[in-house]
């Protein structure tokens, strides 16, 4: 038993030892050995985002002593370029340039200097849009949100851009609600959107645009029912404007811009029935966008779904629906635009 002892513990001291040398190599490999790329790329990344940082703050505290002191022009210069130092700013200094700059708007409107006040709205709300859009392409949509909600607020201070800016500030909050699958939200923001405008003018070529937003949206969440309301309601609304304006050959005339629509719209009605399982609804309108395109081609086909297009998915709904009278008639409707 003595001798059994003495090998286990001369087993283990040789253990250690083996495992003491193996430890002792990789400790002097890792120092001894270059660094890989990717590690000196980061480091590297870490310095310059501390450099810019830094070059940030320096640039941020003189144009906030610049405002202390009564110098606004100077603060507003200094905070845009604090801006442009930063490929994006983070949350905070976001809010603090923004804080600033309503500080100055503020003594301006005080001081009933009123076009120096929308000047620095204009300047918050082009601020707020354009990191939204880096927030917005970085998949951080909840801070984007927070920008774009910004504009709107922002936008409201505007003389004759304040409508542009505001429809866009919407749209593009539209477009992160989607992203979040908050497509009932984003509904309720475009509908905000055709009240408002529809308010100020019924005939605003503008408000089928919204509509067929309001449609994307729908389609998107797959509400076949409400997406057909819209796209009708949407169809109706072109008629009555091109029918309002006369057929004007004036240079703001919208009639060709709303046949275009409508083309779209009545494709996407025909695709939202076939989605929704409604193949006769589908085919009928279908027969309507083909009627439609056909008397408003008198030179070239209307875009940007020609009858050939119209032809083929008529062709495709009728043949999975079982319909073969259906199926002859756009059959032969290919073969006569081929």
């Amino acid at each position: 038993m003595r001798t059994v002892r003495i090998f286990e513990k001369s087993g283990m001291w040789l253990l250690l030892l083996v495992l003491i040398s193996v430890a002792s190599s990789s400790i002097i490999r890792w120092v001894a050995l270059p660094k890989t790329p990717w590690f000196d790329l980061a480091q590297k990344q870490v310095k310059l985002n501390a450099a810019q940082d830094s070059k940030f703050q320096v640039l941020f505290d003189q144009s906030v002593k610049a405002v202390r002191d009564g110098q606004y022009a100077e603060g507003l210069s200094g905070l845009k370029e604090a801006e442009r130092s930063l490929p994006r700013l983070s949350d905070d200094q976001y809010t603090a340039v923004k804080k600033v700059r309503l500080q100055i708007a503020g003594a301006y409107q005080e001081t009933g200097l009123t076009a120096e006040t929308e000047d620095v709205y204009k300047t918050l709300t082009d601020s707020a849009l354009h990191d939204g859009e880096d927030e917005f392409h970085a998949r951080r949509f909840d801070s984007a949100m927070a920008r774009y909600q910004d504009a709107e607020t922002f936008s409201q201070q505007l003389g004759q851009e304040k409508e542009h800016y505001w429809l866009t500030s919407l749209h593009l909050q539209v477009l992160c609600l989607r992203e979040m699958a908050r497509h009932s939200d984003a509904a309720a923001i475009t509908q905000r959107a055709i009240d408002s405008l529809q308010g100020a003018d019924e005939y605003d070529p503008r408000i089928v645009q919204q509509y067929m937003e309001l449609g994307q949206t729908y389609q998107l969440a797959k509400d076949w029912e409400l997406l057909e309301q819209t796209i009708n309601t949407a169809v109706a609304l072109c008629d009555r404007i091109i029918e309002h304006s006369g057929g004007t050959r004036s240079g703001d005339d919208a009639t060709p811009t709303l046949r275009f629509q409508k083309d779209q719209l009545l494709y996407a009605l025909m695709d939202a029935y076939n989605q929704d399982n409604k193949p006769d609804q589908a085919l009928s309108t279908a027969e309507d966008l083909f009627n439609f395109i056909a008397q408003n081609s008198p030179y070239s086909e209307l875009g940007p779904y020609t009858r050939i297009d119209v032809a083929n998915y008529a062709y495709h709904i009728a043949s999975k629906a079982g319909l073969n009278d259906a199926t002859d008639t756009w059959s032969q409707r290919m073969r006569d635009r081929r």
